[in-house]
């Protein structure tokens, strides 16, 4: 049985064949995460540690699915105020798309893209030591 609400009909469950309901709740599913990735959040200027949230919100069974491979940065923290860092991030990239079974735009997929972002994030924690270095 499958959930179906937009279909205007006396239940919004409709009865189909194992095989259809498999293969409704594996699109279901991509449909969900299709587009769900990480992308690069920034380095911690205190351990050089780099890290990665996601793109977007996910939803709250994905979320548990991997929350404990990922760490929160407030505005207060010393890596929120050196390092620009701020929110849940993650430096287990690779385990968080293993986790999520994520085999779309991974991080290795995007890893030129993410080195021009980790060149860009560097040169800006350059000036902010340097701002405090001359502080």
């Amino acid at each position: 049985m499958v959930f179906v609400p937009d279909l205007n009909l006396e239940s919004a469950f409709v009865e189909v064949p194992q095989e259809v309901e498999a293969e409704f709740k594996r699109v279901k599913r991509e449909k969900e995460s299709g587009g769900l990735h990480l992308v690069y959040a920034g380095q911690s200027l205190l351990t050089g540690t780099d890290y990665y949230s996601f793109n977007c919100d996910v939803p709250q069974n994905t979320w548990f699915r991997v929350k404990e491979l990922f760490e929160y940065f407030d505005e207060e923290s010393d890596a929120a105020n050196l390092g620009g860092l701020q929110g849940w991030l993650t430096s287990n990239p690779g385990l968080v798309e293993e986790y999520l079974r994520l085999r779309r735009n991974t991080t290795k997929d995007r890893a030129e893209e993410i080195e021009k972002q980790k060149a860009k994030a560097g040169k800006k924690q350059a000036e902010i030591i340097k701002k405090l270095v001359e502080a």
